[in-house]
C-alpha cells in the first residue's frame, strides 16, 4: 500500500513541477478548449524534465545532483503565485487528483522490468548518466538511435538500483488521460467521453479473453502508452484548433499544442503527423507569415528544442529522423554501419512489424493476422467499434445533424495516420492512439449538445469512471496488493545479475547469454564496433 502512496505524491511533485513552468512562462489561460490548464501541468512538468536533460547532455552528464536542482528550481516556482493556489475538496476534485492517482497506482504492486528495458532502454539511460552525448551511438545498438525523450525523462528516477519510478512516470500520462475523459463527461463532449468508457469497458471481453488495442499499463521502461496518450491529446486539441475562430485562439493555447505536438514527435517518429498537421492548421488560418511569429517569436523555446533534438538525432545516429534514410548522411565519422543502417533497421521493423508493401497487397492481411495479437484485437477492436458508433449515432439521429466540412477533415487526418501506420510498424501496440483517434472522430462526427442527464447524475457517471478505471491494472495487481497491504516496504523492481565475456572482435563485452546488456555501458551489440574519445567526447565508429 505504501507505493500506491508514493505513487499519489510523486503525481502531486510532476504536478507541482508543471505548475512551476507553467508560471515561469507565464502561461495565462486557465482552460485549453475545455480541459482546465492545471491538468495539463503534470505533462508539462515531464516535457520540461525530459529537454532540459537533453540540452545539459550536450555539455554534462545527467547526475543525481542535476536531477535534484532540475526539480527543485520549477517547485521553487510554485511560491510566485501561491495566492492563486486555491483547492476545491468535492467530488470531482476528489476523483480527479485522488482518486484517480490511487486507482492506477494500484498497478504498481505487480509489475516488471519489459523485455527491451534490458535490451537497450536502461543502457541508454545509463549513458546518459555517464557520458556527455555521445556521437554514433547506434552503432554501439541500433535501438540507440531512436533515443526517445522518454530515455531523458527516465534518467531521472533512478533510485540506485530500484526502477520503479520509471513506472511511475508511465502512470502520469495516464493519469492525466483519464482525468481528461472523465472532465470531459459532463461538458458537450460527453459522447466521447462515455465512448472511451466503452472501449474500455469492452477490453475485458471478447475473443480469447478479450483485448481490443485500448490504452494498458504496460511494463517498465516501454513509451507505448505514453506516446499513444500524447497522440491522443495532441489530436484532439489539433482539431479543436481547426474548428475553433482565430479569436479564441491565444498565445496559451498555441504553445500549449506547439508543446504537445513536439513531445509527440520527441517520443516517436510517428508523432509527425500531428506537429505537420499543426503547422498545416496555422498556415491555413492565419497564413505563412503569422504562422511562423506564432512558431518562432511567440514559441521560440519551443523552437529551439525542436532544433536541439533533430541536432542530438545526427549526433547520436547520423540521421535526423532515424531511421527514416533520406534524413540521414554518410559523410560522418559517426556514420551508421551495416549493423545499425536506418535501411537495415527500416527493414527489419517492417518485417517484423509485417508493414503494408505494394508488393504485398494480395498476402498482406492474412500475414498480419497470423499473428496471434493481431487476430484477437482486430476481431475485438471491430466489434468495439461497431457498438461505439451505434451508441454515437443513435443520439445524432434523434438531433438530426448533417456532416460538415470539419468532420470531412477529421476523417481525413484519421485515414492519413492510418495509412502511415500501416505502411511503417503496424502492431498493435504502435497502434494505440490511432486507435482512439478513430473513435474521437466518431464522436466529434457524431457531436451534441450538452447531456442535463449526465450532469445531474455525477454520482452515478463517476462510479462508471471508476469501474472502468479500476480495470485498468491486473488481477495480479489486487492479488498482490491484499497480499501485501500491512507491508511498509517500498516495492523494489531491479534488474537480473548477469555475466560477460570479453569482445573478441574489439572493444567491449558481450552478455555470456542472450541479447540483453542491461546496465554495463561496455556491453555492445554490434562486436565489430571501435570506441574513441574527442575532446572529452565518446564517438562509436562503424
Amino acid at each position: 500500500m505504501i507505493t500506491v502512496i508514493s505513487f499519489l505524491f510523486f503525481y502531486l511533485i510532476i504536478y507541482f513541477v508543471g505548475r512551476g513552468v507553467v508560471s515561469f512562462f507565464k502561461l495565462k489561460s486557465k482552460s485549453i478548449y475545455g480541459i482546465p490548464l492545471n491538468i495539463y501541468y503534470p505533462i508539462i512538468g515531464l516535457f520540461y524534465l525530459g529537454n532540459l536533460s537533453l540540452v545539459l547532455n550536450f555539455f554534462t552528464k545527467i547526475t543525481y545532483q542535476i536531477t535534484i536542482i532540475s526539480l527543485i528550481i520549477p517547485l521553487l516556482l510554485n511560491f510566485l503565485n501561491l495566492n492563486k493556489l486555491k483547492i476545491f475538496l468535492n467530488l470531482k476534485n476528489l476523483s480527479l487528483y485522488i482518486g484517480t492517482p490511487l486507482v492506477l497506482g494500484i498497478s504498481s504492486a505487480n509489475i516488471n522490468l519489459a523485455y527491451d528495458a534490458g535490451l537497450y532502454h536502461l543502457n541508454h539511460q545509463n549513458w546518459l548518466r555517464n557520458e556527455k552525448i555521445v556521437f554514433g551511438l547506434s552503432n554501439n545498438h541500433m535501438r540507440f538511435g531512436y533515443s526517445s525523450i522518454i530515455e531523458y525523462v527516465n534518467v531521472n528516477f533512478w533510485l540506485n538500483e530500484n526502477f520503479l519510478l520509471l513506472h511511475f512516470t508511465n502512470l502520469i500520462f495516464m493519469v492525466v488521460f483519464f482525468q481528461v475523459v472523465y472532465i470531459f463527461l459532463f461538458t458537450d463532449f460527453f459522447k466521447f467521453s462515455l465512448s472511451v468508457l466503452i472501449y474500455g469497458f469492452l477490453d475485458n471481453f471478447g475473443f480469447n479473453g478479450g483485448k481490443n488495442g485500448f490504452i494498458e499499463v504496460e511494463a517498465i521502461a516501454k513509451q507505448d502508452t505514453p506516446f499513444a496518450i500524447i497522440f491522443i491529446l495532441s489530436t484532439y486539441l489539433l482539431f479543436q484548433l481547426y474548428k475553433e475562430d482565430n479569436r479564441s485562439n491565444t498565445k496559451t493555447i498555441n504553445t500549449v499544442i506547439f508543446m504537445f505536438c513536439l513531445f509527440s514527435v520527441q517520443l516517436r517518429i510517428l508523432g509527425f503527423i500531428n506537429l505537420i498537421f499543426f503547422l498545416i492548421i496555422l498556415i491555413i488560418k492565419s497564413g505563412l507569415i503569422k504562422s511562423s511569429k506564432i512558431i518562432f517569436r511567440q514559441n521560440f523555446t519551443l523552437s529551439i528544442l525542436g532544433v536541439l533534438f533533430v541536432l542530438k538525432n545526427l549526433i547520436t545516429s547520423s540521421c535526423l529522423f532515424y531511421p527514416v534514410k533520406i534524413t540521414c548522411f554518410d559523410s560522418f565519422t559517426w556514420t551508421a554501419g551495416n549493423y545499425s543502417s536506418p535501411g537495415a533497421e527500416s527493414d527489419l521493423l517492417a518485417n517484423f512489424h509485417i508493414a503494408l508493401r505494394f508488393s504485398n497487397l494480395d498476402s498482406w492481411f492474412s500475414q498480419w493476422m497470423s499473428k496471434d495479437i493481431n487476430n484477437t484485437v482486430f476481431k475485438n477492436l471491430i466489434g468495439t467499434l461497431i457498438v461505439i458508433i451505434i451508441f454515437n449515432f443513435i443520439i445524432k439521429f434523434i438531433n438530426k445533424e448533417k456532416l460538415n466540412n470539419k468532420n470531412i477533415f477529421y476523417i481525413s487526418y484519421t485515414i492519413f495516420s492510418l495509412l502511415i501506420w500501416l505502411f511503417t510498424a503496424p502492431s498493435i501496440r504502435m497502434g494505440v492512439g490511432i486507435f482512439l483517434t478513430v473513435v474521437l472522430v466518431i464522436s466529434l462526427i457524431c457531436e451534441s449538445k450538452e447531456n442535463t442527464f449526465i450532469k445531474k447524475n455525477i454520482f452515478i457517471f463517476s462510479l462508471a469512471y471508476f469501474v472502468v478505471l479500476g480495470l485498468v491494472p491486473q488481477t495480479n495487481n489486487y492479488f498482490s496488493l491484499i497480499n501485501n497491504l500491512t507491508s511498509r516496504d517500498f516495492i523494489k523492481i531491479e534488474t537480473p545479475i548477469i555475466n560477460y565475456v570479453d569482445n573478441e572482435f574489439g572493444y567491449g563485452v558481450l552478455p555470456e547469454k542472450g541479447d540483453q546488456c542491461w546496465i554495463n555501458i561496455e556491453c555492445v551489440r554490434n562486436n565489430v564496433v571501435t570506441k574513441d574519445k574527442y575532446f572529452s567526447y565518446v564517438i562509436f565508429k562503424r
